[in-house]
C-alpha cells in the first residue's frame, strides 16, 4: 500500500484529531497524502519506513529507538497494548526494545 498526493490537498486528518484533544494550539498541517481519498495525512502522520524490514507502516505503528537512531515497526517487534487515555484512544501500543535501552 502507497500513499498518493491527491489533487486537492485538505487538512491532515490526525492533526485536527489531536488539535481537538489537546489544550494548547496543535498545528493543522496540508492533508497532501491518502490511501482511500478519504483521509489526507501530512508528512507527520503518513507512512514511515522500518529501519528493519524496510516496509512502510502508518505512523503509530513505529517506535523510535533514540539509542540505534531507527525506526523499528509492530511486526519486527510485537508490542502489547496498555490501557491509557492517549488523545481519542483508550489505549496505546507498548514497545519493549532491550537493545534500546540507554543508561543513564
Amino acid at each position: 500500500m502507497h500513499f498518493y498526493q491527491p489533487a486537492d490537498p485538505q487538512p491532515c486528518y490526525y492533526c485536527v484529531k489531536i488539535s481537538n484533544q489537546e489544550e494548547t494550539d496543535y498545528p493543522i498541517r496540508e492533508g497532501i497524502f491518502t490511501v482511500e481519498q478519504m483521509i489526507f495525512r501530512c508528512s507527520w502522520h503518513a507512512q514511515f519506513e522500518c529501519s528493519r524490514c524496510g516496509k512502510f507502516h502508518h505512523y503509530s505503528w513505529l517506535y523510535w529507538c533514540p539509542k540505534t537512531e531507527e525506526l523499528i515497526c509492530g511486526s519486527c517487534n510485537k508490542p502489547s497494548m496498555k490501557p491509557v487515555r492517549f488523545w481519542d484512544r483508550t489505549y496505546a501500543y507498548n514497545m519493549f526494545l532491550p537493545f534500546c535501552l540507554i543508561s543513564l
